[in-house]
């Protein structure tokens, strides 16, 4: 237990492995896990319990006066805390709730550890994740092929990712990173491995014919493109095979029927589930209703779903104004601090969180919950953004 620059004690050299490794490995589950109970496992066994146990050593950085380091605790106690005024408030409930701030609070605060204990391993991280990626997209495009053969209708990947616009929302992230690879790789080899390596997961976004992900998608690629590759024409290929994969399929699928059908606004009853919860939020605006288990939105005409469909008015409707203002303020905290720098890879970070927030933003449910892939685009590259403001500049802290 060596004592770093600033006094603290690192936890034995075991457990730091322990935590570092299990993150990598928790993140790769999200393509490998055949459902979210073996990905909470994976979670509480690999990530949980090893920062619970390096708790004791103090060995990063948490400052109480910075308004940032606050809301890590204060935005998931406050989600959870909401469920003490619900109708459906039970010691369950209570408990349900308790647990997912936890996890809320330990994701939050594992990339400041990674960052202090292993500064070098970031990198390491993505490209682990991306190749692990990268087979989980083959794997399911083999699969995808081998049943339908050139029929291409919707993809729905078997496993975690069933639902079409999980695996877009989880595979346009890889894709995100991928492309951040790209821009900064360093030989012309590099390079060309992120290019082909980008195919398989973009391919996957394309086939599940989720309009939300692959807006964010383009959006978030294009500002990547104008804030980091400029000058650079590495991104040309990619984008060119991308524009010729989305042509193929625009001409031999009901890929632009399914896009752009309805008003590209509303769509897919969006606006009669904001309607609905718009309606709700006024009951309560500025504690909310409370938050359960069961959280449906019927609409007008009968229709029931199982979430609100945007992150921030499930936030008001259960949590209310407090709640939202809580979020936002920790997301803008984020976003700016990684806009404003360039040290390190805060800038996939960025265009990880904002492609997130923009999925979220028609499709996100309460974001306080159990792992699942709101954590891969939202609470994570938070975590790693905020990380950011508190560590040094020249990392003193060697593996």
């Amino acid at each position: 237990m060596n004592p770093t620059a600033t006094g603290r004690v690192w936890p034995p050299a075991a457990l730091r492995h322990w935590l570092a490794n299990g993150l990598a490995l928790t993140l790769c589950s999200y393509f490998l896990a055949r459902e979210h109970a073996q990905l909470q496992s994976v979670f509480i066994a690999l990530v949980l319990i090893p920062w619970l146990l390096s708790l004791p050593w103090r060995g990063v950085r948490f400052r109480w006066s910075d308004p940032a380091d606050l809301l890590i605790l204060l935005v998931p106690l406050w989600l959870a805390s909401a469920v003490l005024w619900s109708v459906d408030s039970d010691p369950r409930e209570w408990r349900r709730f308790a647990s997912f701030a936890l996890y809320t609070v330990c994701v939050l605060m594992v990339p400041r550890v990674l960052l202090t204990w292993f500064p070098r391993r970031e990198k390491e991280l993505l490209q682990f994740l991306s190749v692990a990626a990268v087979v989980g997209a083959i794997i399911a495009l083999g699969a995808y092929f081998h049943r339908f053969g050139l029929q291409l209708p919707r993809m729905e990947p078997e496993g975690l990712l069933h639902r079409p616009i999980r695996a877009a929302m989880l595979y346009g992230a890889v894709t995100v990173v991928l492309m951040w690879l790209l821009l900064r790789a360093e030989t012309p080899m590099h390079a060309g491995f992120y290019s082909v390596a980008m195919m398989p997961p973009l391919a996957i976004v394309l086939l599940s014919k989720s309009r939300g992900p692959l807006a964010a998608l383009l959006i978030v690629s294009a500002w990547m493109i104008w804030r980091h590759g400029r000058g650079d024409r590495r991104w040309l290929w990619p984008v060119a095979m991308a524009g010729l994969a989305f042509a193929v399929l625009a001409g031999t699928t009901d890929l632009l029927p399914r896009l752009f059908s309805r008003d590209l606004l509303f769509i897919s009853y969006r606006d009669e589930i904001w309607d609905s919860v718009l309606s709700a939020i006024s009951a309560d605006p500025w504690f909310g209703t409370g938050v359960s288990s069961r959280n449906d939105v019927m609409v007008d005409s009968g229709m029931v779903f199982s979430h609100s469909h945007n992150f921030v008015l499930s936030t008001w409707r259960f949590s209310g104004l407090v709640g939202v203002v809580l979020l936002l303020t920790q997301l803008g905290l984020a976003l700016f601090g990684g806009y404003k720098g360039e040290r390190g890879n805060r800038g996939v970070w960025s265009a990880l969180l904002l492609f997130g927030v923009l999925c979220l933003s028609t499709n996100g449910s309460y974001p306080l919950s159990r792992p699942v892939e709101a954590w891969f685009v939202y609470w994570l590259p938070i975590g790693f953004l905020l990380a950011y403001r508190v560590l040094p500049s020249t990392p003193r802290h060697t593996q």
